[in-house]
């Protein structure tokens, strides 16, 4: 019988920004921690400060979007025939 005023979620953990740490991140992104290192020097992921690094969740999903776009691009440039291809940024 559920208690009144009970909920089984934790809506605080719902609602906020959760962290990765590095090696949560590092796995999470399937990079090493020397690229990771450098995604973060870049500016590309976020690291919050503190005794141990921690990673904010919406930059690492941001990074991992943008990622996932730019490889996806890139194949639908491939399989048009050589003539039609986009010349390749950077």
């Amino acid at each position: 019988m559920p208690l009144s005023g009970f909920s089984p979620y934790n809506r605080n953990a719902m609602v906020r920004d959760v962290e990765f740490t590095f090696e949560e991140a590092v796995r999470t992104m399937g990079v090493t921690p020397e690229r990771l290192e450098r995604l973060i020097d870049e500016g590309k992921v976020v690291a919050i400060p503190g005794v141990r690094t921690r990673l904010s969740r919406e930059s690492v999903l941001a990074y991992m979007n943008k990622v996932g776009e730019e490889a996806t691009q890139e194949r639908a440039n491939r399989a048009r025939p050589a003539r039609e291809r986009q010349a390749r940024a950077g």
